[in-house]
């Protein structure tokens, strides 16, 4: 083959590649949605690539609150082929940034069990009725905060894996089907 044609041959397919790298990418969306009286604000994350059902997983916060490194964890969820929703158990723009109000922030939200569990259930609902998840594979992964309460979540719901990660931040799973 000539040089010339070589050439094109790998410019075509350098731009058939980047058009599908830029068809195929991880979308986010973020929701607002009501638990009783209070606003809650959770963030979706999933990769349009996929065109099938696939798990979904929800991202359980730190007891800091719904913030930027929960929402990182849902979208590396979905970079690996899971649509994650990173819920919100404390309520909206509720943030810590000192270990007095997290502590606050905690006690309110889990000082009535009824409450956390309408929070978590709500939240388990959205991330089910995603146009992208099979709801029949459920996950959750929770960080400090989050990961406490699982053995709790489990006995709610049809959770089918449940990762803590309460003393290392980096656990995110690269598979969570354990199989048939």
């Amino acid at each position: 083959m000539s040089t010339l044609k070589t050439a094109l041959a790998a410019a075509t397919l350098s731009l058939t590649v980047a058009s599908t790298q830029v068809l195929a990418e991880t979308q986010t969306r973020t929701i607002e949605y009501q638990v009783g009286d209070e606003t809650f604000t959770g963030y979706m994350a999933w990769d349009d690539e996929f065109g099938q059902k696939r798990p979904g997983v929800l991202v359980v916060h730190e007891w800091w609150g719904h913030n930027e490194f929960a929402r990182n964890q849902a979208e590396r969820l979905a970079s690996a082929g899971y649509t994650a929703f990173a819920l919100d158990m404390y309520g909206s723009g509720k943030q810590a940034d000192h270990p007095d109000t997290a502590q606050k922030f905690m006690q309110e939200a889990t000082r009535d069990m009824s409450q956390v569990k309408a929070r978590f259930m709500k939240a388990m609902d959205i991330l089910k009725n995603h146009e992208s998840v099979d709801a029949s594979q459920i996950a959750a992964q929770g960080y400090c905060f989050g990961g406490a309460w699982f053995s709790t979540w489990r006995a709610w719901a049809s959770i089918w894996t449940a990762l803590s990660a309460s003393t290392a931040r980096s656990a995110a799973p690269s598979r969570l089907n354990p199989g048939p």
